[in-house]
């Protein structure tokens, strides 16, 4: 199963409200941070192009998103 973690910087003041768009969306497990990132989510997908529409569409379209930083998970290692 494709996965990634997308770091996000939003609006000063919106952190919380933004975890929670995100946490509403399938396959998305958002948590707040602190430091230079706002907020982590992790994303789950059924393929590589439902994580690019995921990620491109439904996260970075969110109203008071400023920037993004998507790292793709290459290979999961069971330890």
């Amino acid at each position: 199963m494709p996965s990634a973690y997308v770091l996000i910087i939003c609006e000063l003041g919106y952190e919380d409200q933004t975890a929670n768009d995100l946490n509403t969306l399938a396959g998305v497990d958002a948590t707040r941070l602190a430091g230079a990132y706002d907020i982590i989510a992790k994303v789950n997908a059924q393929s590589t192009e439902c994580l690019s529409r995921i990620i491109g569409l439904d996260i970075k379209k969110l109203d008071r998103i400023q920037s993004t930083l998507t790292l793709i998970v290459n290979e999961q290692i069971e330890v």
